[in-house]
């Protein structure tokens, strides 16, 4: 027997634990998954690209860079992280678009984490 059992805490930390992500799961836990999952380089691309592109582009990428008027220049370079090159800049709105994606979805999914744990620490007190 460890300690969380022997204090009890096994059962009540479970109880929480599906109390808080039960009330706290919603549409930023939704758009928090569509978003990282979304921008995830995980399509293999028919050619390298320019300099250090990656091999492989995202779902966002393959849909946002067919939509017109998302291929529209902005009059400065914004911006657009990737795993690879964490400086990164664009001026095409739909690759700023999509590069984005990812991180706001981690982020949502970050938030969501943190406000289950406060959440759970709260109701075990």
């Amino acid at each position: 027997m460890n300690v969380v059992e022997a204090l009890g805490l096994a059962s009540a930390l479970v109880d929480c634990l599906k109390r808080c992500a039960t009330d706290l799961f919603g549409i930023t836990t939704i758009l928090g998954l569509i978003g990282f999952i979304t921008g995830l380089d995980i399509l293999p691309k028919g050619r390298r690209g320019l300099g250090g592109a990656s091999r492989r582009t995202s779902i966002a990428s393959k849909l946002l860079r067919r939509v017109k008027p998302l291929q529209k220049t902005l009059p400065w370079r914004v911006p657009t992280p990737t795993r690879a090159n964490l400086l990164a800049r664009s001026r095409v709105v739909a690759v700023v678009i999509e590069r984005w994606m990812p991180w706001i979805g981690a982020a949502f999914l970050t938030y969501n984490a943190v406000s289950i744990a406060l959440c759970v620490i709260d109701c075990l007190e």
